[in-house]
């Protein structure tokens, strides 16, 4: 459940339309909040805010405002003002379509956006749309075309001023009677003239509830297309610019002109009424669920922007419904703000029944090939070292690297957050280990007071990674050894396929990383890499390479992941400067 009140930030410029505003407006009253209204604001704005001022907050500056997230429904958001908007909160946005698409922290599409392909949100569906009830009606095609209702509307605000050249057109070029056509001006075009004996209409709240009513309504891309659709009404669109026209072929919407009607495109829809019903009856969404409900389920990120240097307003390489994947601009780490928990414990299922399910076995059943993986590991480190010495290994779980180190003669000593991984290692190894968080319990110890700290697979699963670092620094002393392993993400796998990688990748891993971020972020803490090991190699995942076959394309894979450092993971040993080492 979320703390605090949303801040709601609507488009109010002219020429966008009422719809961002009158959709914040829903959203505020469905899970609370505030709307943002700064600036010069339009009369209308004040209008439609008028009906709502008993129920809302308003806010005109952003002081002394504290809200979980920031809302922002505005088309197009310069990247100027996310930036400001992230200093105050994590920002989630609706439909946008501007340079800042790439830059908000959890993106919900509710319209087709022509960024899509290249950025898709984290959510995309009309079904988030606050679409009226369907009303079960006559099929077009056995109604005589001259008793179909239609309704002509271009929004509130209609700053193409269609309203009155479609009607005029419908009515001139006989397509339909004056008394078949109802017209909803919008601000821009109230003044126009308009054929005698059609139907004005005042534009009122409510109008989805009452759409139904038309057999036929034409209108631009946007919410009243999709509104008509799932009322149960047929759709045109005469769309005002090309954009909105590139939009709603995108979507599949039926269309008759361009900033003006196009006679032969409307002749035949309308020669075709059963076309017309097909097409329009697939965009009608099978689920419907309010953006509301899944905003309100939303867990602000505890630290947002990068792990290490804590730059915001990075590119999202990757988006899902639980998490967002940014790359640093700074420093290049690439990490994820998660926005539902995990819900991973380190507990025993965690090292049993989960591993099993990835692995085919438990992790004490696989004891010993985690601790022959470990004789190499030890065999590069007493290489750096010149021979064994203390050494501490953080995520040490039931101990099998711990257990290796101690017959290789050295002084071994474990950490880890699971109480049976610890209990396991000092009861039945016999070696000294601390159950606890990792900043909490290493700040015990003294500066300085191992020769090596080593975390395999365990970097990727902090969050704090730049007091992580920190502390690893502090534990070893000038010429101390820093090793780990973890994913690649220039391994062949991120290479072939980034979104499936970052989608596969473990909900508690919260940054990814590769050999060419190691040798950026290390230096940043004293540390000098020494040696790289690209490990994880696997052929069966290159590209025209079949897993269950050997054959020549298997064999050359298996040659060039290693020559290329392709593999899927890899290991790091750095030292501390402040040696010759």
């Amino acid at each position: 459940m979320l703390k605090g009140e949303i801040l709601f930030v609507p488009s109010i410029q002219k020429g966008w339309g009422t719809g961002h505003l009158r959709r914040c407006i829903n959203l505020a009253e469905e899970i609370g909040g505030v709307l943002f209204l700064s600036g010069n604001r339009e009369e209308w704005v004040e209008e439609i805010f008028a009906s709502h001022r008993e129920k809302l907050k308003r806010a005109d500056k952003t002081e002394g405002l504290h809200p979980p997230f920031i809302l922002i429904d505005k088309r197009k958001t310069s990247r100027k003002e996310v930036a400001f908007l992230q200093t105050i909160a994590p920002v989630v946005a609706l439909d946008e379509g501007g340079c800042a698409r790439v830059y908000v922290d959890y993106l919900i599409d509710t319209l087709p956006n022509l960024k899509q392909t290249r950025n898709p949100g984290n959510l995309s569906s009309p079904g988030f749309l606050d679409l009226p009830s369907f009303h079960e009606k006559k099929r077009l095609s056995d109604i005589p075309v001259a008793e179909w209702k239609v309704l002509v509307t271009f929004g509130g605000e209609d700053p193409a001023r269609l309203s009155s050249r479609v009607t005029a057109f419908l009515v001139s070029h006989r397509f339909f009677t004056p008394g078949q056509v109802t017209v909803i001006p919008g601000t821009a075009s109230e003044g126009d003239e308009f054929p005698r004996g059609i139907t004005i209409l005042p534009r009122k709240p409510g109008l989805k509830e009452r759409l139904y009513q038309w057999d036929l309504v034409i209108c631009s891309f946007g919410l009243t297309a999709y509104e008509s659709a799932a009322a149960g009404s047929e759709v045109l669109l005469v769309n005002p610019t090309r954009y909105h026209r590139r939009l709603s072929r995108l979507a599949g919407f039926p269309e008759a002109g361009l900033r003006q009607v196009h006679k032969k495109r409307l002749k035949y829809w309308l020669l075709s009424p059963q076309k017309l019903s097909e097409k329009v009856k697939t965009l009608i969404p099978e689920e419907r669920e309010s953006p509301g409900t899944v905003i309100r389920e939303l867990e602000p990120p505890e630290h947002p922007g990068c792990p290490v240097c804590g730059r915001g307003m990075n590119r999202a390489i990757g988006r899902f419904p639980d998490r967002t994947f940014f790359r640093c601009g700074t420093c290049s780490l690439v990490y994820q703000l998660r926005f539902h928990p995990h819900g991973i414990s380190y507990g025993k299922d965690y090292f049993f029944r989960e591993y099993e399910k990835q692995y085919g076995k438990s992790y004490l059943d696989d004891f010993e090939h985690i601790s022959t993986m470990s004789k190499p590991r030890l065999k590069i480190l007493e290489s750096l070292t010149g021979k064994p010495g203390r050494i501490l290994d953080v995520g040490c779980a039931y101990g099998p690297f711990l257990a290796e180190a101690k017959i290789r003669g050295w002084i071994p000593a474990g950490m880890d957050v699971s109480e049976e991984g610890v209990r396991h290692v000092r009861e039945k190894l016999g070696i000294d280990a601390v159950c606890g968080d990792f900043l909490e319990t290493a700040a015990h110890f003294p500066e300085g007071a191992f020769d090596v700290v080593t975390l395999w697979y365990v970097i990727e699963h902090f969050e704090e990674l730049d007091k992580v670092l920190k502390m690893v620094s502090r534990l070893l002393p000038a010429g101390g050894i820093f090793a780990f392993s973890t994913p690649n993400l220039t391994g062949i796998s991120g290479r072939k396929d980034l979104s499936g990688f970052l989608r596969k990748s473990p909900a508690d891993h919260y940054t990814i990383w590769s050999p060419a971020i190691a040798r950026r972020l290390l230096p940043r803490y004293g540390f000098r890499i020494r040696r790289i090991r690209i490990t994880g190699h696997h052929p069966e995942r290159f590209p025209g390479v079949s897993s269950d076959k050997p054959g020549l394309m298997k064999t050359l894979a298996g040659i060039i992941s290693p020559v290329a450092g392709l593999g899927d993971t890899f290991e790091v040993y750095a030292v501390k400067k402040g040696s010759n080492r």
